[in-house]
């Protein structure tokens, strides 16, 4: 597994299963080692900076981590240090409160954030602003069968525990929701299929959580 090499990330509080990790990894990052190798990767909600080290450890340039529990961020610090020093920044940032100003990343990873916020659509914002070539999305949704798009209000005790920075009312937005705000910013959008990846966990397997590769269809400057 490939968190074999960092038993480090096992330590973790949360969610750090290694065959889930294992399954995330080649999901988000490992089938897409063509847009993040030679790039720069931004990390939104990077929590210990696992992906971080795995987008370094996949060929990028350098990572960005945006993360707003300090404590996080300190960890993500410990972890970088060892395995890449000089090839990280981090930024303590609770994106809930605002924007943030990165300029043209290649790469934005928003893997487990949308569904820890009230305001989903406020973080696809603030990725669209930076202008990214490429987004990677992984976000629990409500599951079920129905086409029209939703927005579901949960509390966040009830649902996750040890992973967010206050337990407050989060909203959950379902599949035809999430793609209807990626086809607002003008997003091309591709699902990434769970068998795209060996060993799909329950979550993914039956769409309580889902993950895509989007793409701006135009850059904002007019140029293709």
């Amino acid at each position: 597994m490939f968190f074999d090499q960092f038993p480090e990330v096992y330590d973790s509080e949360v969610s750090a299963a290694p065959a889930r990790l294992e399954y995330r990894y080649n999901l988000l990052i490992k089938n897409h080692e063509e847009y993040i190798r030679g790039k720069h990767f931004i990390d939104l909600g990077a929590h210990d900076g696992r992906f971080s080290l795995a987008a370094l450890e996949t060929g990028a340039t350098g990572v960005t981590a945006v993360e707003g529990r300090m404590e996080s961020c300190k960890k993500i610090v410990k972890l970088l240090n060892k395995y890449h020093p000089s090839k990280f920044q981090i930024i303590n940032h609770d994106l809930r409160g605002g924007f943030i100003t990165i300029k043209q990343p290649d790469v934005v990873l928003c893997a487990g954030l949308l569904y820890h916020v009230f305001d989903p659509y406020h973080i696809l914002k603030c990725i669209d602003q930076m202008n990214p070539k490429i987004i990677i999305v992984d976000s629990t949704v409500v599951s079920g069968q129905t086409l029209v798009p939703l927005l579901q209000l949960c509390k966040e005790n009830e649902k996750h525990v040890g992973n967010t920075l206050t337990k407050d009312l989060v909203v959950w937005p379902n599949q035809p929701a999430l793609e209807m705000m990626f086809d607002f910013f003008n997003w091309d959008y591709k699902f990434i299929h769970p068998d795209s990846a060996p060993g799909a966990v329950s979550q993914y397997k039956t769409k309580n959580r889902v993950a895509y590769l989007c793409k701006k269809r135009y850059i904002k400057n007019g140029k293709n």
